[in-house]
Formats: C-alpha cells, sequence, structure tokens
C-alpha cells in the first residue's frame, strides 16, 4: 500500500511539474472572472429594462406556465413529472414565503458555475489521454517498468492521480466561484428546495451548489476514464481526446434522438450527463439507476484496459 502511495505521489508531482497543468488552472480562473464579469454587466443592464414584478407575481406566473404544460403533456411522459415538480416547489414558496434565488444574485450566479464544467472535462480529458500515452510515446515507460511495482500499481497510480485531479480542478472552481461571486454581486438569503414525488424539503443554499458540482463530477469521471482507457489501448494520447471529446459533444443529440425508445435507457449516452437528474432526465429514471449503468460500462472500460496493460510489452 505504501508503494502505491509513493507511485500516486510521484505521479502527482509529475503532473504539477507541467507547464500545461498551470496553464490549464489559469484559464479556468480567468475565464471564471471574465465570465462573471460579463454576467454582472448583462445583469445591470437587464435590471433597468425590466419593469417592476413581485417575487409573488413571478411565482404565480411560473405556476400557469407549468399547469398549462402539464395539460398538454402525457401523464406518464417526463414533462408532466417535471411540470408537477416545479408546481410544487413554486407553490410552496408561495406559502412560505420563501424567495427563489434572484437572477443576479450571489446564490443563483453560484449555481451557473457548475455551467464551467465543460471546460473542466476538456481539461480531465488532455491530461486522461496523455498521462500513460506519453510514456509510451517517450519510452519512459520502461523506467516504470524496472520498478519493484507490479503492472498494475503502475497502471491504477496513473488512473488514481486523473481522478485526484479532476477534485483538485473542481475545488479551484469552486473557491475561483466564490470569489467572484463575492466580488461582483450581492449575498442574497436562500433556501433550496427538493421535491421527492410526494413532499417538498428545505435545505441550505450551500446543498445547492456541492449537488450540482457533485452530479457534474460523474461526467468528468466518465469522460477521464474513456481517455484515460483509449490512451492505454492504443497509446495514442490524440486518438483518446478525439475520440473522447466525440462522446462528449455526441451525447446530446444521441439522445434526443434515441431518448423515444425504451431500450435507450441502457445506453452510456444516457446517464453521463448527470446533472439531468437536477432538472429533466433523458430517460424516465432514477440517479441509483444511472449509477448502476454508468458502474457497468466502466467496469467492462476497465476490463479491457486491464487485459490488455496486462498482457501487451510495455518496455517497447
Amino acid at each position: 500500500m505504501v508503494n502505491f502511495v509513493n507511485l500516486i505521489r510521484n505521479e502527482w508531482m509529475k503532473l504539477m511539474q507541467r507547464k500545461s497543468t498551470w496553464i490549464m488552472s489559469i484559464i479556468l480562473i480567468i475565464a471564471v472572472f471574465s465570465i462573471f464579469g460579463v454576467l454582472k454587466w448583462d445583469y445591470s443592464h437587464r435590471e433597468e429594462s425590466v419593469g417592476p414584478n413581485t417575487t409573488e407575481q413571478r411565482l404565480q406566473q411560473q405556476i400557469n406556465t407549468y399547469e398549462a404544460q402539464k395539460s398538454e403533456a402525457d401523464p406518464s411522459s417526463l414533462d408532466y413529472k417535471y411540470a408537477v415538480e416545479q408546481i410544487e416547489l413554486a407553490q410552496y414558496r408561495l406559502d412560505e414565503g420563501l424567495a427563489p434565488a434572484e437572477v443576479g444574485s450571489f446564490w443563483h450566479v453560484m449555481n451557473t458555475s457548475a455551467n464551467f464544467f465543460s471546460l473542466i472535462v476538456l481539461f480531465v480529458i488532455i491530461v486522461a489521454s496523455g498521462i500513460l500515452a506519453h510514456e509510451f510515446q517517450k519510452g519512459t515507460i520502461k523506467l516504470l517498468a524496472i520498478r519493484p511495482a507490479t503492472r498494475t500499481k503502475l497502471l491504477y497510480s496513473k488512473y488514481v492521480t486523473v481522478l485526484l485531479f479532476s477534485v483538485a480542478i473542481a475545488l479551484l472552481l469552486l473557491v475561483s466561484s466564490l470569489v467572484a461571486s463575492l466580488i461582483y454581486f450581492p449575498y442574497d438569503s436562500y433556501t433550496h428546495l427538493t421535491w421527492n414525488g410526494e413532499s417538498v424539503s428545505e435545505w441550505p443554499a450551500i446543498f445547492w451548489i456541492l449537488q450540482s458540482y457533485l452530479y457534474a463530477m460523474v461526467n468528468v469521471v466518465v469522460m477521464g476514464t474513456i481517455a484515460f482507457v483509449i490512451g492505454a489501448l492504443f497509446r495514442s494520447s490524440g486518438l483518446a481526446i478525439g475520440i473522447t471529446m466525440f462522446f462528449s459533444f455526441a451525447t446530446l443529440p444521441v439522445m434526443m434522438m434515441l431518448r423515444k425508445y425504451e431500450w435507450a435507457k441502457y445506453i452510456l449516452f444516457s446517464h453521463v450527463e448527470f446533472s439531468m437528474h437536477l432538472s429533466q432526465p433523458f430517460v424516465d429514471v432514477t440517479p441509483l439507476f444511472s449509477l448502476m449503468v454508468i458502474l457497468m460500462y466502466l467496469v467492462i472500460f476497465h476490463a479491457l484496459m486491464y487485459t490488455s496493460f496486462k498482457k501487451r510489452d510495455i518496455a517497447v
């Protein structure tokens, strides 16, 4: 175990010594402060153009909108269930006097920071695709092969490093977003609500943000794993980046075409965008079902990668 931890520490140090790692971190920070600055400018001008409208009026308008959607949807459809959820949440806020997150407020903007995970996915794909493939391309895999560590430890020390980088870059996004939001936007009191199909529950606002980040991390881990596996199988970082990015961009259009089929819920594409469970999923499944399907595919990917890495000559 100590040997495995040392391997991870060594991989982490090598990753931190790369200029690309720091460049990606700086790009993320600049992107957060720049986009939040643009949002500040946009929201300030939007407030001037929008007439007076009370919280109660906005909530009632929301209820009316989803009532109309509910009346037109099939009771068994996802659209119907989503409309019911939004009606219940809006009605609860009206009854309890709980204001929604105001557009341009601290918590509203903090929640939009989860959109930056598309950038994080790209960074993780770049790191995951090259962390092993570059060892083969540069010939340094020979130096790793002569160490008193099993191939399994060598392989998974790099994979764990990718996961640690994913968590680290997500934490950097969270901290950057917190600082930028405090600078640009007014802090507001907000209570997050969830609907379990029967009743409404109240949660602290930070739960809203952490839940968004946690759900978005599922996509990061899946795409990072796919890039790592392809890089290990074909020893090409370029191929791994290309194929994984194709998977990432193809997810939405593919599921828009296949969502009407029952068997679509067994396709990985249906679940990698795990954040959909915070709004409206592609298919009518629970978060637990999505996690089980994702886990099944990850086990298959790891089995292919492990078998290939164990059998192939890594010293050439």
